[in-house]
């Protein structure tokens, strides 16, 4: 397998392979101090020995299960999470069991819900083809702002997404991406989708907007598929599917 590709750290300007160590760990100190010890959350020992009743009588994860897949259940996840509704914490038709990986992957979901004291504020990256703008459109409401890169290199360059930009175009756009992302950061108001593909840059503007990140999981073959069939020029289409294979290897 390729090594990753050393890249800027958008936020510490450090240089790295693939993600920032340094700064996702100062990501979850800062986390952990806003969300308080699991103990302060309320996962103490009375809820240990509750969650170890319940899993005894409801043993698989309720998420696999609805996939057809029948998988061991870890832990008793809320559906409506106790950091959200603290009144909901010790409700039992609130408890769900699952496995660590399906109660991850709905932890990231209700952060996305329930984000900026439930002002929604997304920042979506993906490789090309993902469906990233699709992904925004289905879900954004009448007077949400979106930053989408190649909307506003339509506009400000007249260069559509089968076109390639260059240097000078992707730093310009870096900056005005940046600097909405401040602009917006001292309005708690404003629901904001911003669109983009590297995760470190997607990162440092979630942290900026007081956002989360959303990383699409479109399989390999089906974004490659969505690349060859936009009719570019074949340069075009060859740089596309290099970004997509980059993007994969790297996760």
């Amino acid at each position: 397998m390729p090594s990753k590709p050393s890249r800027l750290c958008p936020r510490c300007k450090r240089v790295v392979k693939g993600a920032c160590e340094q700064c996702n760990k100062q990501r979850e100190v800062l986390k952990d101090q806003r969300r308080g010890s699991s103990h302060e959350r309320g996962y103490d020992g009375r809820w240990r020995e509750y969650s170890k009743a319940r899993l005894a009588q409801h043993p698989l994860c309720v998420d696999c299960e609805k996939r057809g897949k029948l998988t061991a259940a870890t832990l008793t996840g809320h559906m409506v999470p106790g950091w959200a509704d603290k009144s909901r914490f010790w409700d039992e038709t609130n408890h769900v069991s699952q496995c660590a990986s399906c109660n991850a992957k709905q932890d990231h979901r209700d952060r996305v819900k329930y984000s900026s004291g439930g002002i929604t504020r997304v920042v979506v990256c993906g490789p090309p083809a993902s469906g990233k703008t699709t992904y925004v459109r289905e879900r954004r409401q009448a007077g949400d702002y979106v930053w989408d890169w190649d909307d506003v290199r339509l506009c400000v360059f007249g260069k559509d997404a089968g076109q390639t930009a260059t240097d000078m175009e992707r730093k310009l756009l870096t900056s005005m991406l940046n600097g909405a992302a401040h602009m917006l950061s001292g309005d708690t108001t404003q629901r904001a989708w911003f669109i983009a593909t590297d995760r470190g840059h997607a990162q440092a503007i979630a942290d900026i907007i007081g956002g989360v990140v959303v990383a699409m999981e479109t399989p390999l073959d089906v974004c490659l598929a969505r690349v060859r069939e936009r009719g570019l020029s074949s340069d075009r289409e060859r740089e596309l599917s290099e970004a997509v294979r980059r993007w994969c290897v790297s996760t």
